[in-house]
């Protein structure tokens, strides 16, 4: 297995183009953690020395956002130790990439829900390769245009997702309805976050080796209509707004 990875790291586009079923297969199957970091990045075709270059770079200016970026830091993770410490060290490269990209990239600069994402690299690599995959995960994705201000994308997501749930949960839909539980109060979330803020983390590590092999959109559809799948009774039984809700944006792995 390690020289399988090895080659993938090396070269992905060939492995992908050679071999896909065997890539594709082994990517499904979990990407082992012990070369993650690496796949990811050449999975996402990160790896340049312009955009290291450039994050060293952006590291020195200033940004309009650092205290937004402050105040959610303590809130992404709160239960991971790598990110528990006021300004320890893992809080403080969560800051240095957020701030980075806000510079980088000024007409999205920050949004709530982009350190989780951010977090979820940290945990496998160094500042700068974070930010180079985050750039690529922005850039390339299909993720940045869900954080503009028109929010045209995010609410073109939000309602191909009700069509996908009215078509496989049409009972499940009308009683969501019936509690005036908007599809889009819940998914927004979900999307926004890539559900990381509401799966445990061995699950989103595997949801991002997809991620990369699949895209964005067709994964987070996948993954929503999954956690709806596991959920549906629970919900069709409950008959109360806030418990529904509590469902859908807090225990939906529980």
């Amino acid at each position: 297995d390690s020289e399988f990875w090895s080659c993938v790291i090396k070269d992905y586009p060939l492995m992908l183009t050679r071999y896909r079923y065997k890539v594709a297969h082994k990517i499904y199957r979990g990407i082992p953690k012990e070369h993650r970091g690496l796949v990811w990045q050449t999975m996402s075709q990160s790896r340049t020395t312009y955009l290291d270059t450039l994050y060293l770079q952006l590291l020195e200016e200033k940004s309009p956002f650092e205290a937004d970026i402050q105040l959610d830091l303590p809130r992404t993770f709160p239960r991971l130790e790598m990110f528990q410490k006021k300004a320890g060290e893992g809080q403080t490269r969560l800051f240095n990439v957020l701030k980075a990209y806000s510079v980088y990239d000024p007409e999205i600069g920050y949004a709530q829900g982009l350190g989780y994402i951010v977090a979820v690299l940290l945990i496998h690599m160094t500042e700068s390769e974070a930010f180079s995959v985050f750039v690529r995960l922005m850039q390339s994705l299909d993720l940045r245009e869900m954080f503009l201000v028109d929010l045209e994308k995010l609410e073109c997501r939000n309602y191909q997702f009700r069509c996908l749930l009215t078509s496989h949960f049409p009972k499940l839909v009308k009683h969501l309805d019936t509690y005036n539980v908007r599809t889009a109060m819940y998914t927004t979330s979900w999307f926004l976050t890539l559900f990381t803020n509401l799966l445990p983390l061995p699950v989103i590590f595997r949801m991002l080796d997809v991620m990369l092999l699949e895209g964005i959109t067709v994964t987070v559809m996948r993954m929503g209509l999954a956690l709806i799948h596991q959920n549906s009774q629970k919900l069709l039984n409950l008959k109360d707004y806030h418990e529904l809700m509590n469902v859908l944006t807090n225990t939906m792995f529980d």
